[in-house]
This record gives C-alpha cells, sequence and structure tokens, in this order.
C-alpha cells in the first residue's frame, strides 16, 4: 500500500474508531438491558413526545422547572427516525441518542478533516473521546436535554470556525445546529448567537482579505444562495414555534420573554467565573470527569478558590503566535475565546442554585480550548522552515495512539455500562401492572396525579410512559401541564382511572384522601388509585 492510499484510508478508519463506543453502547443496551429499561421523569416525557409526532401537533420544546417550556421541539422531530427504525421501544429512545451523538461526532470529524487534514482529524478524535470518557458510556445513552446538546455544541463551534474561515455552507449547517442547541436547551441561546456572529464576523474580514483575487463575483454568488438557504432552515426550524406562539391559550415565547425580562444577572461575576476556570484549570472537571456540589442542595461547591484558567492563558499566548503565521488557526482561537466569553456571561445569569447539569456543556468549552491551543501550536511547526518532518510523523503517531487508547477506553466502559435507571424501571414496570390489574373496563383515560417531592411526579411520568406504550391513553391533573404540556392536561374527558404514586414522606397527606385507596408498594413508592367518582369530587 503506497503512503497516498495509506494516507486515504486513515481518514475513515479514525472516524470509525472513534464511533466504535456508541455501537459496542448499542450493543450493551440489547444483550444486557434489553426491555429491562423503563424511562421515568424528563426521560419519559420526551418520549411521550416523540410518539406524538405524526399523532398530534408538536409545538413545544422539553419542559422547565420554571413553568414554561425550551423554545421549541426540534429534538424530538430528530429523535423520531432513529426511535421508530429501532422499535419504538424505550430501549429506542437510547438507541436515538447514541444515533444523534453518533452523527455529531462524525461531523465534528468531517470538518476538523477539512480544516486541518488528518492531524486536527486525531486531535479532534482524540480530545472528543477524553470528554466523552470523563462524562461516561450512560450520558451519551440520554435523550435529556442538558446532556444530548453537548456534542452538538462542539460541532457548532467548529461550524462557526469554518464559516469565519469563508466557508459559505457552514452558514445554513451553522444555523440549523444551533438553532436545535436554543430549541432544546434556552441557557445555549446567547452562547450561540454570539459564536454565529463571530463565524459571521470572521467570514466578512476574510472576504475583505481575499478582495480582488478574481472570484469575488463566484464567492457572491456562493454566499447569497446559502444565505437563501439559510432563511429555509429558520423558516422550517421555528415554524412550529411560531404556530404554537400565535395559536396556544399562552404563547410560550411570551411566557419566556417575560421570565428573562424579570430576571436579570443573579449569580455574581465572581461565581460564573469559578465555574468556567473550572474547565480551563490545570486539572479541570471536563478532564477529572466530576465536580464538587454542595452536600446539602446539590449545586455546585463555589466556595473554594477560584482555579487558575491556565488554559485560557495559554490559548492568549498561542493566538499571539498564530496571529501572523497561521491566520486559520488564530481564527480558531478566536472563536473559542468568543464562546468563552458568552458562556461565562450566560451562567451569571441562570437563574436560580447552579446545578451541575445546568452547566455540563462549559466541559465542551474546556475541550475546545485545548483543542485550539494544540492545532495553533501545530500550525505554528507547520509554518516553520526548515522543520523536521520526523517530528511531525512522530506527533501524529502519538495523537494516534492516544486516540486508540481513548477508544479502548471507552469501549471498555459502553460494554459494561448497565441499565441506565435500574431502580426507576423496575418501580415504572411494578406501578404499571398494578394500575392496568386496577383499570376497570370501557372507555376514558387514566389521570396521573402527583403530591408532595418531585419523585411522585417523575415515577408518575414513568406510568404515564408506559401505560401509552400499552395503548392506554392517559391525561395529567392541570397541576402538571407544565411538564406534560397543555395536550395532555386533563380537559374534560372521561376518566377510568386516578393513580397517584407516593413517596413515604408524603403517606399521611395522601391517606387524608378519602376516595383514594392503597393497592400496594413498589420500591419506595405506594401507589394510590381512584375511579370516576374521586375525578368528580376530588
Amino acid at each position: 500500500m503506497t503512503p497516498r492510499t495509506s494516507k486515504r484510508w486513515a481518514v475513515p478508519a479514525a472516524i470509525a474508531l472513534a464511533l466504535v463506543p456508541f455501537v459496542a453502547s448499542a450493543v450493551a443496551l440489547i444483550v444486557r438491558v434489553g426491555d429491562a429499561y423503563l424511562p421515568s421523569a424528563d426521560q419519559a416525557w420526551i418520549e411521550l413526545q416523540v410518539r406524538d409526532i405524526g399523532r398530534r401537533s408538536v409545538l413545544l420544546g422539553p419542559y422547565s422547572r420554571f413553568g414554561w417550556f425550551h423554545p421549541g421541539p426540534a429534538l424530538y422531530y430528530l429523535l423520531w427516525l432513529p426511535y421508530r427504525i429501532t422499535g419504538s421501544t424505550s430501549l429506542s429512545l437510547c438507541f436515538a441518542a447514541l444515533t444523534l451523538n453518533a452523527v455529531a461526532l462524525v461531523a465534528i470529524a468531517f470538518i476538523a478533516k477539512r480544516r486541518g487534514g488528518l492531524p486536527l482529524l486525531l486531535l479532534t478524535l482524540f480530545l472528543s473521546g477524553v470528554l466523552m470518557s470523563s462524562l461516561g458510556a450512560q450520558f451519551f445513552r440520554d435523550v435529556w436535554n442538558p446532556s444530548i446538546t453537548v456534542l452538538p455544541f462542539v460541532l457548532l463551534v467548529l461550524l462557526a470556525w469554518s464559516l469565519s474561515c469563508g466557508e459559505a455552507w457552514a452558514l445554513p449547517v451553522g444555523v440549523g445546529v444551533g438553532t436545535f442547541l436554543v430549541q432544546t436547551h434556552v441557557s445555549y441561546g446567547l452562547t450561540t448567537f454570539t459564536v454565529l456572529v463571530a463565524g459571521v464576523a470572521g467570514a466578512a474580514i476574510t472576504a475583505w482579505r481575499r478582495r480582488g483575487d478574481g472570484h469575488d463575483r463566484e464567492r457572491m454568488r456562493g454566499w447569497l444562495r446559502m444565505a437563501i438557504v439559510t432563511v429555509v432552515v429558520v423558516a422550517v426550524f421555528w415554524l412550529p414555534v411560531v404556530i404554537q406562539q400565535l395559536t396556544g391559550d399562552e404563547g410560550n415565547l411570551a411566557a419566556l420573554a417575560r421570565f428573562f425580562r424579570d430576571h436579570g444577572r443573579e449569580h455574581s461575576y465572581g461565581d460564573a467565573w469559578h465555574v468556567m476556570a473550572s474547565q480551563l484549570s490545570v486539572w479541570p472537571d471536563w478532564l477529572r470527569g466530576r465536580t464538587v456540589r454542595n452536600i446539602y442542595s446539590g449545586a455546585l461547591d463555589l466556595s473554594g478558590p477560584t482555579p487558575l484558567p491556565v488554559a485560557a492563558l495559554v490559548l492568549v499566548a498561542v493566538a499571539a503566535l498564530t496571529w501572523r503565521r497561521a491566520k486559520d488557526a488564530f481564527r480558531f482561537d478566536v472563536v473559542v475565546g468568543v464562546a468563552i466569553a458568552a458562556g461565562f456571561v450566560s451562567v451569571s445569569r441562570i437563574v436560580g442554585a447552579i446545578f451541575p447539569y445546568l452547566v455540563t456543556w462549559t466541559r465542551a468549552l474546556g475541550m475546545l480550548t485545548w483543542l485550539a491551543i494544540g492545532w495553533s501550536v501545530a500550525r505554528w511547526w507547520q509554518t516553520r522552515s526548515p522543520r523536521d518532518a520526523r517530528v511531525g510523523r512522530a506527533a501524529l503517531g502519538v495523537v494516534a495512539v492516544a486516540l486508540v487508547t481513548v477508544t479502548v477506553v471507552n469501549t471498555v466502559d459502553a460494554a459494561r455500562a448497565r441499565n441506565p435507571d435500574a431502580a426507576g424501571s423496575r418501580a415504572v414496570r411494578a406501578l404499571t401492572a398494578k394500575v392496568r390489574q386496577e383499570l376497570p373496563d370501557g372507555r376514558g383515560v387514566v389521570e396521573i396525579r402527583s403530591i408532595g417531592g418531585a419523585g411522585s411526579t417523575w415515577i408518575g411520568a414513568g406510568i404515564a410512559d408506559e401505560l401509552e406504550h400499552h395503548g392506554i391513553d392517559t391525561r395529567a391533573a392541570r397541576d402538571l401541564a407544565f411538564a406534560y404540556g397543555p395536550d395532555r392536561a386533563l380537559d374534560g374527558e372521561r376518566v377510568r382511572l386516578i393513580v397517584l404514586p407516593v413517596e413515604d414522606a408524603d403517606l399521611a397527606r395522601a391517606r387524608e384522601l378519602g376516595c383514594l385507596r392503597d393497592v400496594g408498594r413498589a420500591g419506595k413508592f405506594t401507589l394510590f388509585v381512584g375511579g370516576s367518582r374521586c375525578a368528580r369530587g376530588a
């Protein structure tokens, strides 16, 4: 095999290697989990919405604990095809998450190859593998919106870099990925907008520097075509959101606008910088795979000294190196720097306590910072004259070995991963079986209620999801519409059975509801049910 042929095969081989952990994870789900996984809480609500596509309008994004929904339903529509192809079971939800993450990783790899050839491809896949290792195999099986957006956020930053280098195709693709991020989790809004603006600004500067090279008219036509495609992408992605705003009892966009109008910066810039610096330190959270939490609240513990943001300082230093000698790498440094700044501002505007899941995406920024540093050093070395080719080959070999190593680690982790929620799955299965035993004949819906802590609401979502798997229509009590959505809120339908799962702390309160009766326990939950008389009087 000639060197040129081996190099041509190296790219698909590297991408295929990076995908092995996803394949191992899918096989482990089939072999080790099977039908034992039944989702609850957010994952159950997401599955309900995915399964609704084609049956009823799906116009809202995932629910928020603040009573509104994230801006749009892009997540559900992207999950729908892999979910349906793999059987429409609860396990299909995990397969769909793996598919979306695998597609994002492949797109990341192709952009890296386009921007820097095999060296950048290997470096990108290696650092992405390290990020995946720190987050764990279960993370990439999860459709929960704070989890499934992390790799697409890495993709967005690379698209903005390509855009800044004058790649017109990156505009509609970047807007599409950015729309997915914002619709799925609104906290990406500021960072997504800022990164895309940085990409457009970089593209304008690049076009200005290239003026007069004889290709101005051709480039203009290319940008015009991509601008038209971008308008179409925006129209398609945001049409459901506009329809909901104009036709819903209360427009979700209006609710979001009121919420953020009433909530400004709620955290000090010191706390926000502490969060960002934790991903930029000598031993960052994204590398070690854990965060320090407050033992009482579960929020991030920001009481210690702020870590030294070594990576940010190094990024500034390498940007100075690439300013004149490697403009492409310099643009990457700038885009990552802009993302860090926007992320810092975004964290300061988190409403309420800063729980780890709200800032998981900042781990991607930590990884991207070191990717920009590594590539800037590589480009600086490539521009040296003379340079020893043996050094380049040796460095490439080291990165290749590192990629193989981290892939093996991730594959073993994925192969060992078990049920994403074993305890919750057992409770959902047992409680649903009890509900079906108590379900009277006739027409009507099962009404899901909640009492006390969040556990009752979360396990109730799992019961609703499993009942609908069996063709039994469910509705939620009106006070649960914030999670199930307005389409599933009880609205005059005939109720066959009321279902109320209760945690131990709320048993006494539940027993005071005289029309509901205790039909048994499963795990830490006691199940109460009631008939149509309860529906009218309770």
